[in-house]
C-alpha cells in the first residue's frame, strides 16, 4: 500500500471518529466536522470520555476512493487497521484536547476533531488536520464483519 493510501486510511479512521452525531433532548443532528478550531470544552466530551467511548470499539471508515477500512481502538492505546485487500497495520491512538489522533508506523501523526459521542450504525463525515475526508460508522459491539478482515478479532 502506498504512503498516500495509508495516510488516507489513517485520515479516514480519524475523521470517522471526529465527525459525530450528537443527541439533544429535543433533536438529533448529523455533524460534519472540519479542522477549524473549536472550544471542545463547551461543545464536546472530555478527553477521558472520548477514550472511554472508543476503547474496545471498531469504526468502519470509507475513504474518498471508496475503499473500506476497519479500525479497532484497543483499550491499551493500540489501534489496528485492516481491509479486505490485506491491509493490516498496528499503530497507536490517543486523545488530546478533544482531538482523536493516530500514529501509524512510517506515517506522520494525523488528528481529527471529535465533536461528541458516535452512535453505532450512524455514518458521519469528517476532515482531518491533514485535509483527508472520510465517512465513519461506529460498529455495534460484536457486529459481524462485512469487509472480510480480522479487525474485530484484535479487540
Amino acid at each position: 500500500m502506498s504512503n498516500k493510501a495509508l495516510i488516507a486510511a489513517s485520515a479516514l479512521a480519524l475523521i470517522a471518529l471526529a465527525g459525530c452525531e450528537r443527541q439533544s433532548a429535543s433533536n438529533a443532528a448529523e455533524v460534519n466536522t472540519t479542522n477549524q478550531a473549536t472550544d471542545v470544552s463547551a461543545q464536546g466530551p472530555s478527553d477521558p470520555e472520548i477514550v472511554q467511548g472508543l476503547s474496545g470499539r471498531t469504526a468502519r471508515v470509507t475513504l474518498a476512493d471508496g475503499r473500506v477500512i476497519d479500525v479497532v481502538h484497543n483499550m491499551d492505546g493500540t489501534a489496528r487497521m485492516t481491509d479486505s485487500a490485506g491491509l493490516d497495520k498496528t499503530g497507536r491512538w490517543s486523545v488530546t484536547n478533544g482531538q482523536l489522533c493516530f500514529d501509524w508506523p512510517g506515517q506522520p501523526r494525523e488528528c481529527w476533531p471529535y465533536g461528541g459521542p458516535l452512535t453505532p450504525g450512524k455514518t458521519v463525515k469528517s476532515t482531518s488536520d491533514r485535509g483527508q475526508m472520510i465517512s465513519t460508522t461506529l460498529m455495534e459491539p460484536n457486529a459481524p464483519e462485512q469487509t472480510g478482515n480480522s479487525a474485530t478479532a484484535a479487540q
